[in-house]
């Protein structure tokens, strides 16, 4: 079977329990060979809480959309709080393996959710991880609310500027003409781009332009914490507020931005597999914009080119009709395959299971059939002509198109563009599941 191997720690977790990365990687690789399983992939959440929500899990999102493409035959973790920690959500993630006759299975324990005694079990265990966490959390709060109200140093990274001092926040003499001229250029030029850069000339330090936006908003400098005094202020009261006032404006003004992003959702990392990030950037009054690699930014990939929205554009326009006519004459030139009758199969797997469950067959023969009837599930579809008459017919009327229009266009041809570390270009086109309609000009 093909198996994806989901890995998940929080920090807390990762620090006081020892749940590290690497060794839930090789306990899981172990099982997937002792059991002749086919490793897909690895989906490594990093300091991530069971407790979220799957949209803010990147790499459960990666494993939910190689589900929907049909990638997968099992997950596999090694416990369920592993997996979840938050009812809810986990019946979010099970309705799209459900979907997709897609497995799970908790290596270090035993969970059998073809019966209602099963899933009672698997609810009784998600419950108390979900209270075990909700616990933690408070327990958590409730210590840190008391070291605030105590002025004892908050939890985290201190700023620049500021430094611990037997457990109390104060300023750091040192480092604290850093903080001042960071707020003294941002003041000055409404930039953070431009702090960055000031920053690496006149300091050499270097600090992604997210983790500028965090410090300049951090309450610290002021020396508060959750509104509690637990320091004198580095940073004027009246300069922090107008910097905040000034975030909040460029904030409004981007959100605010008409700018139709043509590739959104399409565009991944060839070095780490995620999706690439939009980001925009104005010179002399001109608008660029560009797609980047958010984790090159946090350090945990090296892909640190971003590529212009126009420069891709400008190639895929050239391209798309090329690979859509060796697409097409690849499948004149090979022999085609009986479509898979999946409903008939479906249907097959259904009456098998409710054999088992009459106990009419046993286990054994149950599991040998079931499996062989998945197996002609994962056979891939056979891949369809894409008309070529309309891919040429939309490119001609490009140019007329708005936003939204060219938008369609590569969202209707493309499924994924894939951007190397050095900048080669590589994309899949959409043959499956689409109607083809033209747009309108």
């Amino acid at each position: 079977m093909r198996v994806a191997l989901y890995v998940r720690v929080s920090t807390e977790e990762q620090a006081v329990h020892g749940l590290s990365v690497d060794d839930q990687k090789e306990s899981l690789k172990k099982w997937a060979e002792e059991n002749k399983h086919k490793v897909v992939d690895y989906y490594v959440d990093a300091g991530v809480s069971g407790r979220k929500s799957v949209s803010k899990r990147p790499e459960l999102q990666r494993l939910l959309s190689d589900v929907e493409a049909g990638k997968i035959d099992l997950v596999a973790f090694t416990k369920l709080d592993r997996w979840f920690r938050n009812i809810g959500e986990f019946y979010k993630a099970q309705e799209v393996l459900d979907a997709h006759g897609v497995v799970w299975q908790a290596t270090y324990e035993d969970y059998e959710t073809a019966t209602a005694a099963g899933r009672l079990k698997v609810n009784i265990m998600l419950s108390v991880a979900q209270d075990e966490a909700d616990r933690t959390s408070e327990r958590v709060k409730r210590i840190m609310q008391h070291k605030r109200e105590l002025g004892l140093c908050p939890a985290g990274k201190t700023p620049i500027g500021l430094k611990a001092v037997e457990s109390r926040l104060c300023i750091d003499e040192e480092t604290a003409h850093i903080a001042r001229r960071m707020f003294e250029d941002y003041i000055a030029t409404g930039s953070v781009n431009h702090v960055k850069k000031m920053l690496i000339s006149e300091f050499g330090i270097m600090r992604a332009n997210h983790h500028i936006k965090g410090a300049l908003s951090n309450e610290r400098y002021i020396g508060l914490n959750n509104g509690i005094k637990v320091c004198d202020a580095l940073i004027p009261p009246e300069d922090f507020a107008l910097v905040q006032r000034m975030l909040t404006a460029r904030s409004i003004r981007n959100n605010g931005s008409k700018h139709t992003w043509l590739f959104s959702g399409l565009v991944w990392c060839a070095e780490c597999g995620h999706r690439l990030v939009t980001h925009s950037t104005q010179q002399r009054g001109t608008d660029y914009f560009y797609y980047r690699c958010k984790n090159y930014e946090m350090g945990i990939c090296r892909h640190k080119k971003r590529i212009n929205e126009a420069t891709l554009e400008k190639y895929l326009l050239a391209k798309l009709p090329i690979e859509v006519q060796a697409h097409n004459a690849k499948l004149k030139a090979g022999k085609t395959k009986p479509p898979v009758d999946t409903a008939a199969i479906k249907r097959k797997m259904d009456k098998l299971t409710d054999l088992y469950l009459a106990d009419l067959i046993n286990r054994e023969k149950y599991e040998i059939e079931y499996t062989a009837l998945k197996e002609k599930l994962n056979v891939p579809p056979e891949p369809k002509p894409i008309n070529e008459e309309l891919v040429v017919s939309l490119l001609d009327a490009y140019d007329k198109l708005p936003p939204s229009g060219k938008k369609e266009v590569w969202n209707r041809f493309i499924r994924r563009i894939v951007i190397s570390e050095n900048g080669d270009i590589f994309f899949e086109l959409v043959w499956l599941q689409r109607t083809l309609t033209p747009v309108n000009v």
